[in-house]
């Protein structure tokens, strides 16, 4: 999830020259009949210095939670509060979670920011890249000056001999303008392939397809993004 700093009201501390923000979250995560599998939440307060508050006015909270699921279809069910003036915002998302069999690739994501991880990397945390932890982008509006990442995870069939391919197109406003294809690096000790690669970007209606080869074998995912004009 992603909160904008702009929605939230910052309540004014004028003996501490500061001013704080406040956010609630709790999350349900229900499979098809509708029982609670999961849940999690966060309470953060946050006390912003009076001449820093321009500064993140532009930003947003980004809140992560990782969980293992067995094949099925789930609903996320979120509530998120402003305590400062006690307003609240609701969000639904519904996802699959798909059967673990043969070839297989994940959503492909845009990268905010990828940070140095702390510790030893967790097979468990599809978000971590090696030493490396990657942050994703949930907007899909990017500005005009945009270099713009991209991840995602392979993940090849143990069973099938070939080696993993991997083509990628670049669309700008349904056209093809680049198509690149080659050999995918070995699989990492858990048997996945994590992928964080640069996309092209051009003023326009974007998108990326990503196509996992492996022999017969092949998957597509596409993410569609707008770049601005300059």
């Amino acid at each position: 999830y992603e909160v904008p700093v702009s929605a939230l009201t910052a309540t004014p501390e004028p003996e501490q020259k500061r001013h704080r923000l406040h956010l609630s979250m709790v999350s349900l995560v229900k499979d098809a009949s509708g029982q609670v599998v999961d849940k999690f939440s966060q309470d953060a307060p946050y006390d912003i210095p009076d001449d820093k508050l321009a500064s993140i006015e532009t930003a947003t909270i980004p809140y992560t939670h990782v969980l293992t699921l067995p094949p099925g279809r789930y609903t996320v069910e979120t509530v998120m509060l402003d305590r400062q003036s006690n307003r609240e915002a609701t969000n639904e998302m519904v996802f699959d979670s798909p059967e673990r069999k043969g070839l297989r690739l994940s959503s492909v994501m845009l990268v905010r920011q990828v940070d140095a991880a702390n510790g030893q990397p967790d097979a468990s945390d599809p978000f971590r890249v090696g030493n490396n932890r990657v942050t994703p982008e949930l907007a899909t509006t990017l500005s005009a000056t945009a270099k713009p990442y991209v991840y995602f995870v392979i993940y090849p069939d143990k069973a099938r001999p070939e080696q993993p391919r991997l083509m990628v197109q670049f669309l700008l406003n349904g056209q093809v303008l680049a198509k690149q294809v080659a050999d995918l690096p070995a699989p990492d000790a858990s048997g996945a392939i994590p992928m964080l690669i640069e996309s092209a970007a051009k003023p326009g209606d974007c998108e990326l397809k990503i196509v996992a080869i492996q022999g017969a074998q092949a998957l597509e995912r596409s993410l569609k993004f707008t770049v601005a004009a300059k």
